[in-house]
């Protein structure tokens, strides 16, 4: 847990604060999109980077 927590500290503001509604409140991209004034593409943008980045952080060994 305490790795995932500083995981989260490496992602862009942006990142971090899409990929902690939609995952830890819950919401839905559209959702998201409204709370933010943002599109529902710039939430999948943000969604996509943030995950990326965590699973790079997290699991460097699976990188191809």
């Amino acid at each position: 847990e305490a790795r995932f927590r500083r995981a989260l500290t490496a992602l862009a503001p942006r990142e971090a604060e899409v990929f902690g509604l939609h995952y830890f409140a819950d919401l839905d991209n559209p959702a998201i999109a409204a709370q933010l004034d943002l599109t529902t593409d710039a939430v999948a943008t943000a969604l996509y980077k943030a995950r990326a980045r965590l699973r790079t952080i997290l699991f460097p060994e699976a990188r191809t």
